[in-house]
């Protein structure tokens, strides 16, 4: 609790905690001398993969793989199966006025998934924003104390989503590499008092392997309705995530069905980026499997550093126009 206080409150501590991270998230990030590739080290980022009917594929080797990283196929060094690891689970609520009175299935849905989704060695938080981020339970496997600290969490006016969003990527969400990160934000998708912007929130999930899930909560103003699922869709494909913007309480449930089955099938991979010039920075990647029949599902960008470039190279210290938009 007082971890996320710290960083909402002084903004001097998102870029503090952002050089901590970029020692500690090392195989997220690509080290690399100039413009050659000479010592460079694997990137890592992982991926999700599904049947033609959804159903988790826990098999896939390097070698039914294709990955392309600024339209250069490149060879994949190793893949493995996530689906053992404990899972670091993140509920993050929309509890600004735009997203208050909710069906009653919404939160039963969400009670039922982290029954089922979260087991001994898992651990999950608990969270709102509205003007401020509360987190109304920190990680813990304990259910009882997951399903309380739903009722606990406070309402507010204004909407600070992307602030909030990169508070739990940057938060706990990023202490042990060893383990699936997953972050479930359910929202309208707008945002008016966040300093942060979507790529920023972006590239913090890149970052520390954190996939985002999002659940579209409808408003009833039109406009602010086809913006946020915009940028709903935006925020969590770019992770390698879904938007789900059905919401009745049949499509809840199948939403976090197909969560559950992603968790199950997830994989990292990690590949060399022989024979590129590429420079460091945010380059798009697209990941394909071979085998007929199977979807994968992975971020969209990848970051590449230089061995010798400061460590706190993310996007708060980026000059202006110095990376791609992170959009679709």
């Amino acid at each position: 609790m007082i971890l996320f206080n710290a960083i909402w409150q002084r903004s001097t501590t998102w870029y503090l905690l952002a050089f901590f991270l970029s020692i500690v998230v090392g195989p997220a990030v690509l080290h690399a001398q100039g413009g050659k590739n000479e010592g460079r080290e694997p990137v890592a980022i992982c991926f999700t993969a599904l049947t033609k009917n959804d159903e988790p594929v826990q098999d896939l080797s390097e070698h039914e793989l294709s990955m392309v990283v600024d339209g250069k196929e490149l060879v994949i060094t190793n893949v493995s199966l996530q689906a053992r690891l404990p899972m670091m689970l993140g509920v993050l609520i929309d509890t600004s006025k735009s997203a208050r009175n909710r069906p009653k299935y919404e939160r039963d849905q969400l009670i039922e998934f982290l029954r089922t989704a979260v087991g001994p060695q898992d651990k999950a938080l608990v969270a709102g924003f509205g003007s401020d981020l509360t987190v109304a339970q920190n990680y813990t496997s304990d259910m009882n104390q997951l399903v309380n600290s739903i009722g606990l969490l406070q309402q507010g006016d204004a909407t600070r989503m992307y602030d909030a969003v990169l508070a739990i990527c940057l938060g706990g969400m990023s202490r042990d590499e060893q383990n699936r990160r997953v972050l479930i934000l359910m929202t309208d998708g707008n945002d008016n008092l966040s300093s942060k912007t979507k790529d920023e929130v972006i590239e913090a999930a890149i970052r520390t392997k954190t996939t985002i899930y999002g659940f579209h909560l409808a408003t009833a103003m039109i406009y602010a309705l086809e913006l946020g699922r915009k940028n709903l869709v935006e925020l969590t494909e770019a992770t390698g995530g879904k938007a789900f913007l059905q919401n009745d309480e049949r499509s809840f449930k199948k939403s976090f069905d197909m969560i559950q089955r992603e968790a199950e099938s997830r994989y990292d991979l990690q590949f060399r980026p022989e024979g590129t010039k590429s420079k460091p920075g945010l380059h798009q990647v697209k990941l394909r499997a071979k085998r007929q029949g199977v979807r994968v599902f992975s971020p969209r960008w990848v970051i590449l550093r230089d061995l010798h470039e400061p460590s706190l190279g993310d996007t708060a210290q980026a000059l202006p126009g110095s990376r791609p938009k992170l959009g679709p």
